[in-house]
């Protein structure tokens, strides 16, 4: 028996993120959700439930609205999609290459005298994974533009909580950060693109 709720997020057909909540319980094939302020959504809707353990990862369900309150929604399972396992929700790989809009630090804006460019290893929708020439501190917030969706881009901060110095003197240090705090129309962004490269890393392993 878990101590805490499991976190729950529901997205649409189209994998857009609608909202939150934390699971009641699973009753046969049905999956009961509590919260405060859970989206409506009409009965009979499609939509997918991501339910989210620490130790065996996401379990996606493919769901049919049943009853869609403020506090409390219900669906009936369709289809059971393949767990994420733990360590491959925690994050996706990527090679994304940004240019940094600021950098702070104690409060202070960091003057450069040339542009900061960081390359994103991986992502989630907690944080990222980048590396990058110039070197950064401990409690430094990088703010960047992640132009995924080239007719939305979003500005992004995200404060660095750990550094892996290279291994040689031919790589760069990579820094671990978590995003502050992020909307929900941000999140759903981050979650369509996560979505994406998982699908495209699945495609290429399965070649």
């Amino acid at each position: 028996m878990h101590t805490h709720p499991l976190l729950v997020k529901i997205f649409d057909e189209e994998k857009n993120y609608l909202g939150k909540g934390s699971l009641n319980k699973i009753s046969g094939n049905t999956i009961l959700i509590k919260g405060n302020h859970l989206p409506t959504i009409p009965s009979k809707k499609t939509i997918f439930i991501n339910i989210y353990n620490e130790l065996t990862g996401i379990s996606v369900y493919e769901c049919s609205v049943g009853i869609a309150a403020d506090m409390q929604m219900s669906a009936i399972i369709v289809k059971q999609h393949k767990t994420i396992e733990r360590r491959k929700s925690l994050k996706i790989r990527t090679d994304y290459d940004v240019e940094l809009r600021l950098i702070m630090r104690e409060n202070k804006v960091i003057q450069t005298t040339e542009p900061v460019k960081i390359k994103i290893l991986n992502l989630s929708i907690g944080g990222l994974l980048f590396t990058s020439g110039t070197e950064f501190l401990l409690g430094d917030t990088i703010v960047f533009t992640f132009d995924y969706n080239k007719d939305n881009p979003i500005i992004l901060d995200a404060k660095i909580v750990r550094i892996d110095p290279s291994n040689d003197e031919f790589s760069y240090n990579n820094y671990g950060c978590m995003f502050n705090d992020m909307s929900s129309s941000d999140e759903n962004i981050i979650c369509k693109y996560l979505y994406e490269r998982q699908l495209q890393v699945y495609k290429k392993n399965n070649n």
